[in-house]
């Protein structure tokens, strides 16, 4: 931590964010620039909200977790971004919920959906500042909080938990280096021509164009 303290407070809290990603940025974290990383909560909260799922109480309570979560964090740390000047970089982290909502994630979907739209609007924004926005669009990846969704669907369904996996083209649900892996992309030199863009990282599964 203390190599990043002459970056300032962003470049810390974006460490950390960054932290259940394994070090698969390692020695590509880019210290001319500051990456940030929305991650926001996951489905798991919104899931508790089953009791509200028609109610504008849940819908509201979802937008303010997995869309607003994300505007705040993004306004808390632009003026740093806007003061180390071109090249700075906000990868935020949606789901592939926002393209293919299924019913009992509505409200989830619809906050993710909100989320890959700010993103594309933010990158227009911010683009004359020399300032990267882009989004990512996860597919099933395995996670603890993720696991629990789909064990919820798979006891729903009569299923096995292996079997809520069965379809991806590739042959195995996603690690959470998978999505690390597209961020250190994003977020290097290599990619300094995209901006507004969506990346979806599901190993084939999600039947959008």
């Amino acid at each position: 931590m203390e190599t990043l303290q002459e970056y300032g407070p962003a470049a810390i809290f974006v460490a950390l964010l960054l932290a259940p990603f394994g070090g698969v940025l390692g020695d590509r974290w880019d210290r001319r620039k500051i990456l940030v990383v929305t991650q926001v909560l996951s489905a798991l909260q919104s899931l508790a909200l089953a009791a509200f799922l028609g109610s504008v109480a849940g819908y509201l309570l979802a937008l303010d977790l997995n869309y607003l979560s994300a505007v705040r964090v993004n306004n808390a740390l632009l003026p740093a971004l806007r003061q180390a000047g071109a090249g700075g970089v906000i990868v935020n982290i949606s789901s592939g919920a926002a393209l293919t909502p299924a019913p009992p994630l509505a409200h989830y979907g619809a906050a993710k959906a909100a989320l890959n739209a700010y993103g594309k609007a933010l990158a227009a924004e911010l683009a004359p500042a020399g300032i990267r926005v882009t989004t990512i669009v996860p597919g099933n990846v395995l996670t603890p909080g993720a696991d629990a969704i789909r064990q919820d669907f798979a006891d729903a369904a009569g299923v096995s938990l292996t079997d809520t996996t069965a379809g991806i083209p590739l042959g195995r649900p996603g690690d959470p280096r998978d999505i690390a892996e597209a961020v250190a992309y994003l977020a290097s030199d290599r990619a300094q021509w995209i901006t507004g863009a969506s990346l979806i990282v599901d190993g084939g599964e999600l039947p959008s164009i």
